[in-house]
């Protein structure tokens, strides 16, 4: 017969056939592999994590060596330019959608240059003490922050000001409200609230005149609103 249609568009289930899932290339990043970072650095005070570490123990930490060799993969691809900025096919990942994790392991001090540290920190000795310092190349792998830098440049000459709206496509959404985030952070409880990395960002974004005020945001919204309905921005 025709077979058991399948709900997501691929061909027919015919008889004898066992039912198979349409495979994923995307790494998963999530809050718990974010976790597992920042434990993974208080306890061995790096980020080089080796790509066979596996602790099998904690469950944030359960094969967190493969994820980190996936996210070096996913940080040289980006640098190399292979993701595109529009999505061409639904399994697809965009530059934006890849930058967001990415940026997060940047600000932690993640090493995007460590192609397989197996054992690093993991044994006695030596080694294992120099491997409890951070990787020389990590001190300069800011790729993702760098694009986001050129975007706000270029939004400002375009526009005059640095205030973009949450709906644009890169330096809005979340990235927009993690920086304001980090910026209302760093005045409510200090720059030790905020990693080494975090406070040289949020001073160079204000270095540049970008604007922290949600409030003078949702001002401009309400500005622009008022004048595509009278047709001027004079108040009475």
């Amino acid at each position: 017969g025709r077979g058991r249609p399948r709900l997501d568009g691929r061909p027919p289930i015919k008889g004898g056939e066992k039912p198979t899932k349409p495979s994923s290339p995307v790494p998963k990043f999530s809050d718990q592999r974010l976790r597992a970072c920042r434990l993974y650095l208080e306890r061995h005070g790096h980020l080089s994590v080796p790509s066979d570490y596996d602790d099998r123990a904690h469950r944030d930490l359960h094969n967190f060596g493969a994820w980190a060799s996936a996210m070096r993969d996913d940080y040289r691809r980006f640098v190399g330019g292979e993701f595109p900025e529009e999505k061409p096919s639904r399994h697809a990942r965009t530059r934006v959608q890849v930058a967001r994790g990415l940026e997060l392991l940047e600000e932690l001090g993640f090493d995007f240059g460590t192609e397989d540290g197996a054992g690093r920190g993991d044994k006695d000795g030596p080694a294992a003490e120099a491997s409890k310092k951070p990787a020389a190349a990590s001190a300069g792998q800011d790729a993702v922050w760098n694009w986001r830098l050129e975007k706000c440049l270029a939004y400002k000459s375009e526009n005059g000001h640095l205030n973009p709206p949450a709906k644009h496509p890169v330096i809005g959404g979340n990235w927009l409200a993690h920086l304001r985030e980090l910026y209302d952070l760093r005045l409510e409880k200090g720059q030790s609230a905020l990693t080494p990395v975090q406070n040289k960002r949020v001073r160079k974004l204000v270095e540049i005149g970008f604007c922290f005020d949600k409030v003078f945001d949702v001002n401009l919204q309400k500005l622009e609103a008022y004048k595509k309905s009278k047709g001027t921005c004079h108040i009475p």
